[in-house]
C-alpha cells in the first residue's frame, strides 16, 4: 500500500498544481504532464506486477505451459526490448547455448523475467552504463540460463533475502516509489511454475548474476 501511495501522492500534487495553475508556461505545463504520466506508469506497473505474483502465490498456473526452445524465446525478448534498454543506458550481450534448448513454459512469463531482471540491474545502476550478458547451456538433462551484470553488487548478507516479497537492498529506495520490491519474488515463482531452481552469487564492486536450471522439456 505505501508503495502504491507514493506515486499517487505525486500524481495529486501535479494535478492540483495544474488544477491551480501553478504550471503557467506551456513547458511546466508539459513537465507536469510529463510526470504524471511516468507516475501512472509506474503504478500500473506495480498493480500488474502484484496481481500475477498474488495469482501464482495461490496456486494457480498463471499461464498455460508449452513446448519451447529457450534459445529463440529469448532471442526474440532482447529484439523486442533491446532500443528501450539501450535508451536506459543498459548494453545487453546475448550468448545462446550452440545446441537448442527445449523446455516447457511460457513466453510471456519468459518475457516477465528477462525484463525484470533487466529493469533491476538498470535501476541499480551506479555508472552510467550497465553491462548486462545472458548466456544459456546445457547441462546433463538440465537447461541452465544466467543474467549477469557488471553493477554494484549485493552485500552477502542481503542475497538470501533477493526474492523476499517487497524486500529491497537499499532501504532508501522505498521512499522513491521506483519499483514495487515485486521484481525477483516474481521470477523466482515463474521459475518454481516451471519446475526450477533459481539463486544468485554476487560481490560488492564486482556485479550480480542471477542462475536459472530447469528440466528439459
Amino acid at each position: 500500500s505505501h508503495d502504491i501511495r507514493t506515486p499517487l501522492t505525486a500524481i495529486r500534487a501535479y494535478v492540483e498544481g495544474l488544477a491551480d495553475n501553478i504550471a503557467d508556461t506551456p513547458e511546466r505545463r508539459r513537465h507536469y504532464i510529463e510526470v504524471i504520466q511516468k507516475k501512472t506508469e509506474d503504478m500500473n506497473r506495480m498493480i500488474d506486477q502484484l496481481f500475477l505474483f498474488s495469482k501464482i502465490d495461490l496456486g494457480e498456473k498463471a499461464l498455460p505451459l508449452q513446448s519451447l526452445e529457450l534459445n529463440e524465446v529469448i532471442s526474440d525478448i532482447i529484439e523486442e526490448n533491446k532500443e528501450g534498454w539501450q535508451y536506459r543506458q543498459a548494453l545487453v550481450v546475448w550468448t545462446p547455448s550452440p545446441e537448442a534448448l527445449p523446455l516447457l513454459g511460457n513466453r510471456e512469463l519468459w518475457q516477465r523475467i528477462i525484463t525484470n531482471l533487466v529493469t533491476n540491474n538498470i535501476k541499480y545502476k551506479t555508472e552510467e552504463y550497465v553491462h548486462i550478458g545472458i548466456r544459456s547451456w546445457k547441462q546433463e538433462n538440465m537447461v541452465c540460463l544466467e543474467v549477469a551484470d557488471d553493477g554494484p553488487g549485493v552485500p552477502e548478507e542481503a542475497l538470501m533475502r533477493l526474492a523476499e516479497p517487497f524486500y529491497r537492498t537499499d532501504k532508501a529506495r522505498s521512499r522513491t516509489g521506483d519499483g514495487s520490491g515485486l521484481g525477483l519474488s516474481i521470477c523466482k515463482k515463474i521459475i518454481e511454475e516451471h519446475g526450477g531452481e533459481i539463486w544468485a552469487e554476487s560481490r560488492l564492486r564486482s556485479g550480480t548474476t542471477i542462475f536459472f536450471t530447469l528440466n528439459k522439456g
